[in-house]
């Protein structure tokens, strides 16, 4: 893709930090036209000449965003609508649960990178532990083979999921569950 302002907006919406802090739309464009020298073209003129429809590119992709009811990667700063900034950049303005949203978000950017680095038998481990947390007791994870059969199971009675109680003690330990699972980690590419 050449230079332009479909290609800004592609960087802004790839590389933008998500705490990054409000900047003008303008000198966010000046700085990505000057780290790429090799486009040879001069960062002034063209952050003047492309803010208007990279803003207007923006714009069209957080609303399909929203439509699309998922979390955007950048936003326009409250109170300066020519500025841009993380989505995670906290506002004064942020109410107390905004603003704790947002840093949980920042954290499960830092999940979601350590879990794209590990290693697949690390990544099986990690998902037999998650049986644990749905309260299955003692998973168990097969020997690491890399053979595509079961990676991780184990089996728990309703009891187990709800708490066993009074009512029906027999449904709720005679009733078993057994949840088997495959771990797929291909970080760089799509599992079908």
């Amino acid at each position: 893709m050449k230079p332009g302002p479909a290609k800004i907006t592609e960087i802004i919406l790839s590389e933008l930090a998500l705490d990054a802090p409000p900047e003008a739309l303008e000198d966010v464009i000046h700085k990505i036209v000057s780290r790429r020298t090799e486009w040879g073209l001069i960062p002034e003129e063209k952050a003047a000449l492309w803010t208007a429809d990279v803003k207007k590119r923006l714009t069209v992709h957080l609303e399909k965003i929203y439509a699309q009811a998922k979390q955007p990667r950048f936003a326009f700063n409250s109170s300066s609508e020519y500025k841009i900034q993380g989505a995670c950049f906290i506002e004064p303005c942020d109410h107390y649960e905004v603003k704790e949203q947002k840093r949980r978000r920042l954290r499960w950017k830092d999940y979601y990178d350590y879990l794209k680095n590990v290693t697949p038998d690390v990544f099986e481990m990690i998902c037999t532990r998650i049986l644990g947390l749905l309260a299955v007791p003692n998973p168990i994870l097969t020997p690491y083979r890399a053979d595509q059969g079961i990676d991780f199971f184990g089996k728990m009675s309703i009891g187990d999921l709800t708490g066993h109680g009074p009512l029906f003690p027999v449904f709720e330990t005679d009733l078993i569950f057994w949840l088997v699972g495959q771990a797929k980690h291909y970080p760089d590419s799509k599992i079908s």
